[in-house]
């Protein structure tokens, strides 16, 4: 079935804020982000876990796929966030959603599946593509924590998800410089 979008970019950009909407419907269910109840944060904590494990997914097949790009480096950090969004949900006694899924499995999450399906598509031809999707990950991934950052936190968890972003902004910055090095 055809895209209605014209180009992988528009379409990663507009899976990246269907994702986005749906995690700010998870948050934003409460009246206001302080009343995040403990159910909504588990909710949002494990669907940051897909997000993340989507990340990796997709820089690991990125890094087979185009090894002159910085593909393999990007895998291993978005390891860590997973990683590190794991630890944030062991800590809360909740269980990670993804945790029994293999490489591009996101049972829990059927539009998660589909968007690592459609960026391995988007990425494929070259190191541009391949890095364009990263940013669109990276999109996605900010969206997801400024929103949970506004919402009250414990301050581990505000600490362990401010180092997540502020790595995903990093990788941000690299995919772009990626973007000017290879066209």
């Amino acid at each position: 079935m055809p895209h209605a979008l014209s180009s992988p970019w528009q379409r990663m950009l507009a899976i990246t804020a269907a994702i986005v909407i749906a995690f700010a419907t998870v948050i934003y269910a409460s009246p206001s982000a302080d009343a995040m109840t403990r159910s909504d944060k588990k909710q949002a904590m494990q669907m940051l876990a897909a997000q993340e494990k989507l990340a990796f997914d997709v820089m690991t097949d990125m890094a087979e796929l185009h090894p002159r790009g910085p593909f393999r480096l990007m895998a291993r950090a978005e390891e860590r966030d997973y990683q590190r969004i794991q630890r944030l949900l062991r800590v809360h006694g909740w269980e990670d959603l993804t945790v029994n899924d293999g490489p591009g499995q996101f049972r829990n999450f059927p539009l998660i599946e589909q968007t690592y399906f459609d960026m391995l598509a988007d990425g494929q031809n070259s190191v541009s593509d391949g890095a364009r999707v990263g940013v669109a990950l990276q999109q996605m991934s900010l969206g997801m924590l400024f929103q949970l950052l506004d919402a009250r936190l414990t301050n581990r968890d505000r600490r362990q998800l401010n180092f997540t972003r502020s790595y995903s902004t990093q990788r941000m910055a690299t995919f772009w410089q990626t973007i000017s090095r290879f066209g």
